[in-house]
């Protein structure tokens, strides 16, 4: 249960002025042109502090599922945050975490989890991207922003 036309997909998250301390919770959810997607069961990017500040952010969750026990068509995940300036060892916890329903991450050819800013502060964060990608094809059916 591939989707071997699925190329690239962007999650992009800016403000103008910088600043996003308010944000208290993302939620990325993916469907297909007719919907829904049945092969797929969640995709969920979730960002949440303990306040509705995010400068101190306790927790960021990459959460995949699909409904088939495994996603093998799935070859590249990147999950990546920058500020205009650079690391963010403040940061007290961060999980990308990939399942299927059989338990196993087997199938998964790369993930990679890269954060980086140059202060201790994510008020000002420039950019938040998700990128998807398998080996081929492409997601022209794909509307959203």
């Amino acid at each position: 249960m591939g989707f071997e036309w699925f190329q690239e997909f962007k999650l992009i998250i800016r403000d103008l002025t910088g600043h996003i301390d308010w944000l208290q919770e993302i939620q990325l959810v993916v469907r297909d042109s007719t919907g829904y997607i049945d092969w797929l069961q969640e995709i969920q990017l979730i960002i949440r502090d303990s306040s509705s500040h995010i400068d101190w952010l306790q927790e960021i969750q990459l959460v995949i599922r699909d409904s088939s026990s495994h996603i093998d068509w799935l070859q590249e995940i990147q999950l990546i945050i920058r500020d205009s300036a650079g690391h963010i060892d403040w940061l007290q916890e961060i999980q990308l975490i990939i399942r299927d329903s059989a338990g196993h991450i087997d199938w998964l050819q790369e993930i990679q989890l890269v954060i980086r800013d140059s202060s201790s502060h994510i008020d000002w964060l420039q950019e938040i991207q998700l990128i998807i990608r398998d080996s081929t094809s492409h997601i022209d059916w794909f509307h959203g922003n």
